[in-house]
């Protein structure tokens, strides 16, 4: 990622985009929708639950959770360059949305400052059903700490699965 954006002092953390599914993603594979950080001393306020979702265009939710960005959370998963981790915010299958469009978000709910933590992007990966998440180290994910995502409740079309 070229560009990169620093948490310096903030009080409300929200990151949002979106995609538009038609033209760039095959519409019968599964996805997964990766947020790219990193941790920049100090850190701090981070210890409060963040909220990630995924979302069709209508605002129909496919997947949401709560997660930790504290540094050494079990929630943060190591990215095949050793600096840089992330955070499956959820994933989803073009086929099974109404309409071509997805948005995705991460949100910090705590009130309190903010700091330490740099944002480089969001990645928007395929998942192969026949080979789901059982190890860190599959789809380019690394020294996860054991975390352990498998699939959705319908592998045909999306879910939480995380």
């Amino acid at each position: 990622f070229p560009v990169q954006a620093e948490l310096l002092r903030i009080w409300g953390l929200s990151l949002q985009g979106g995609l538009d599914t038609s033209t760039l993603l095959h519409k019968d594979t599964t996805y997964s929708v990766v947020y790219v950080l990193k941790h920049k001393d100090p850190v701090h306020g981070l210890e409060a639950p963040a909220e990630l979702a995924v979302l069709e265009k209508d605002g129909i939710l496919i997947s949401k959770r709560q997660i930790n960005l504290n540094a050494g959370s079990p929630d943060l998963i190591r990215l095949d360059n050793e600096d840089w981790l992330g955070v499956e915010a959820g994933r989803f299958r073009p086929s099974c949305i109404n309409g071509d469009y997805i948005t995705f978000r991460l949100v910090g709910r705590s009130p309190t400052w903010k700091s330490g933590l740099v944002f480089a992007g969001v990645e928007i990966r395929p998942v192969h059903p026949q080979k789901w998440l059982t190890s860190p180290s599959e789809n380019g994910f690394s020294g996860a700490h054991g975390v352990q995502l498998s699939p959705p409740p319908n592998e045909m079309c999306y879910g939480d699965g995380i």
